[in-house]
């Protein structure tokens, strides 16, 4: 499995990267394989805020919402991350 960016570059041959993905910070992820669900929510941070991706995956369909949180922050000083 693939926990950045640098390891998919080793693990993948054709890997192309552009800017740089690991901005995104990985707040929650839930995964049945036997089911085909995957729900995720990723968050970075800006400036002036958050944003946070939601992707919501059953079989073949994939959902995904993108919103921006004024003002907040990623706290990583716990266990996992949070919005604050």
């Amino acid at each position: 499995m693939n926990e950045n960016t640098n390891d998919a570059k080793e693990n993948m041959v054709d890997l192309e990267v552009h800017g740089n993905p690991d901005l995104w910070v990985l707040i929650n992820k839930a995964e049945s394989k036997s089911s085909g669900m995957m729900k995720s929510t990723k968050a970075m941070q800006t400036d002036s805020g958050v944003f946070l991706q939601v992707t919501t995956r059953q079989g073949d369909m994939i959902a995904e919402s993108v919103t921006f949180a004024p003002g907040c922050k990623i706290d990583s000083s716990g266990d996992l991350p949070v919005i604050k």
